[in-house]
Order: structure tokens, then sequence, then C-alpha cells
């Protein structure tokens, strides 16, 4: 026990010594690096001798009095100019000056050349991937395009149906009430009308041999102040009031209504065959067909149809129809080709827009994808070596047990 105690103190002087001593040895190497530059920043710190650079005295005189000391600053800026535009090196950095650096990302020998220290860890594992085949021995680059492509919607496509009447005219058919005569559309017949003017009436006279005893009554009628006789259609009608009489108080002349025939001429009845209606003096039915109001692409297919007005009795050409629906809506499925379906899985989609429409629905969206394009080429990669370098120290992998 008192070993190891003795061991542990050792041990612990050694390492505080230990860390002592570097510290110390950081600490001068840091004051000498600080000491040194700020000597050799000092102009007096370097010893420069112009006259050591010249091979002879007349190079000497020409240092210290230039021949551009001479000059003034008109003749400075010509000479400058003409050696500028003389010398090729100096073009050629004032022409693509302003071009900015290479792009390296774009240049693909580049890109090749970072493979490898992109996929460094697939590679020392032996891990295949996107861009490295350690089975192939490939390396490859991706590269992003757009890719254009159309795609259908499948959006139903309403169309409309209505009914459109045709009209279909028939026979109209002229009837008179019997006993009467039909004349083209008219029908001539009589009517018993009765009157009483001093042109028309019905006069009774009577004459009395006494007060309780005549000969009886004889009547006289007068049809539009002409003498007529009841064989031809004319009798008394109602009592109107006497003019004369006898001493006993007894009428002598009674006055009385005459009723005769009247020609009448009035329009014939008109009557229509069965399914056909009376409109005016017409005899007319309803022909129904359908009319849809649909102009689409020989691709857009009927899928079915809705009835969205429904039984009612409206008055077509003047005629009250009933139909069980007067309007359907009638819906299209576009089958279009979807160019998009031949685009590899991987791309991305970036945008979309409409670019067909029928009746005002899309049927047709184009798409904008980025698609990722691989290049490869073959290389003396071998994958998985048991060696692997880091920072510039080599290793060999070695096993080594777990407990």
């Amino acid at each position: 026990m008192r070993l190891y105690l003795c061991v542990m103190l050792a041990l612990s002087f050694f390492s505080a010594s230990a860390l002592t001593s570097e510290q110390q040895t950081f600490t001068d190497a840091a004051s000498w690096a600080k000491q040194t530059a700020n000597q050799a920043l000092k102009p007096s710190s370097l010893p420069l001798n112009i006259d050591d650079y010249c091979k002879d005295a007349a190079c000497k005189r020409e240092i210290r009095n230039p021949k551009e000391s001479r000059l003034s600053d008109s003749d400075i800026n010509s000479q400058k100019n003409l050696a500028f535009a003389k010398d090729e090196t100096a073009q050629a950095i004032q022409n693509n000056f302003n071009k900015g650096k290479p792009d390296i990302k774009n240049d693909p020998a580049m890109r090749f050349a970072l493979i490898g220290q992109e996929n460094a860890f697939e590679v020392t594992h032996g891990i295949s991937n996107a861009y490295v085949d350690c089975d192939a021995g490939t390396q490859c680059l991706i590269k992003n395009h757009t890719r254009i492509c159309t795609s259908p919607t499948n959006n139903n496509v309403p169309c409309y149906s209505t009914p459109v009447a045709q009209v279909e005219i028939g026979v109209t058919h002229y009837q008179c009430q019997s006993g009467w005569t039909l004349k083209g559309i008219t029908c001539h017949g009589f009517e018993t009308q009765c009157r009483f003017d001093k042109s028309n009436r019905t006069v009774d006279s009577a004459i009395f041999n006494s007060c309780f005893s005549s000969g009886g009554y004889t009547s006289t009628f007068y049809w539009n102040g002409q003498r007529v006789l009841p064989k031809n259609g004319y009798h008394k009608g109602e009592y109107k009031y006497s003019t004369s009489t006898n001493g006993c108080g007894m009428a002598t002349t009674q006055l009385y209504e005459i009723c005769g025939p009247v020609p009448i001429e009035k329009p014939a009845t008109m009557t229509c065959d069965v399914g056909y209606t009376l409109s005016g003096a017409q005899c007319i039915k309803n022909t129904f067909s359908w009319k849809t109001d649909c102009s689409l692409l020989k691709d857009c297919k009927k899928t079915n149809q809705v009835c969205i007005e429904g039984p009612q009795t409206r008055i077509i050409n003047g005629i009250p129809t009933h139909l069980d629906c007067w309007k359907y809506q009638v819906n299209h499925l576009c089958e279009l080709s979807d160019s998009c379906a031949s685009l590899p899985k991987d791309c991305k989609e970036q945008s979309r827009s409409c670019s067909l429409k029928q009746n005002g629905v899309c049927v047709e969206e184009e798409i904008k994808k980025s698609c990722p394009e691989k290049s490869c080429r073959a290389t003396q990669m071998q994958c998985g070596e048991q060696s692997f370098c880091l920072d510039g120290d080599c290793y060999v992998e070695e096993p080594k047990l777990k407990w």
C-alpha cells in the first residue's frame, strides 16, 4: 500500500513538471515569433544597398538620376499607355478582367476530380452510391436538366343539353251544328228572333157582336213592314198592349211581338286530330329533339348526364307541354396522353400551369420538372482498401478483440 502511494505521488509530480515545461516552451516560442515579426517590419532591420544591383558605374548614375525624372506628367502618361497597348499580357488581363473567375462547378474535369473527395467515406468503405460505383469502378456526375411535359387533369367537363321543339302542322277540321250549312270556314243557318216596333209586330183584331160575343181574334203578322205568313216560320210573340176597346171595355185590337227566322253566318267550330292542339287557326303539335351545345376535342368522351331542371309544364309554341326534364348536364372526361409518365421517377416538380381548356375547364397542365441526368466514366478506383490516409498519416486497420 505504501509502495502504491509513492508511485502515485511520483507520477503526479512528473505530470505537473511535464505540463509546466510544455507551457514554458510555448511561451518562449510565441515571444520569439512576435519579436522576429516586429524586427522584420522595421526599415533599419533591412539593410538594402541599391548599388549591389548594378553591374557598372553607368547603372549607378542612372539609378540616382533616372531619365524618367525629366519627364512631365503628360509624357509619363503617354509612355504608360503606349507600353500598355503593346504588352500582350497586359491586354489579356484587360480583356478578361471583368469576365470573372471560371466556374469550376460547371467544369466536368474539375467535378470528376472532386468526386473522390466528396465521396471519400463511401470509397474507403466499399459503399456504392449515385456518384461512385465500387463494383464497376466508375465515377458519375449528376446534372439537373429542366424538362417540360403535359399531363391530363381528369377534371369533369360539363356541357348542357336542352329540348328543341319542331312544330308539325296538321289538318284543321271545320264543323257546323246540325241543320246549318258549312261554306268555307263559316256556318250558315237561321235563328228565331223576336222583334217589336212599328215595322215588326203581330196585330190581333176582333169584332164583337155584343159585349159577350165575338167571332174571335184574327192575327196579322208584319216583318220589316211586310206582311208575312206563319207557314214561313213566323209566329206571335210576347203580348205588349191593346190599342182599342168596344163599349163593353173589351179590347178589339191587341199588339204582340213577332218572332221569325233570321239568317245567321258565324265561324265554324275548328277541331284537330288526336295528338294535335289548336293554336290560332292551325292544328299543331311539338316534336322534341335534344340539342347539346358542346364543341370538345374528340378525346373528350361522355361519362354521364344529370337532370338539372326537373318536371314542369311550359307553354311551347302556344301549347302547354309537360316534360320530365327540361335541361341535362352532360359530363365528359378528356382522355389525353400523359407525356410526364415517360420521365424518370426521380424528377422533381418545379411549377405547373394550365395549357389546355375545354368549356372553361382546365383539362391539361404543362408541368416543368427538374430531372437529374447521370454521366459516368470508368476509373481505376478500388473501394474498401484496408489501409487509409488522413491528414498525411496512413494507417492499416488491424482486427482487435472486443474484450
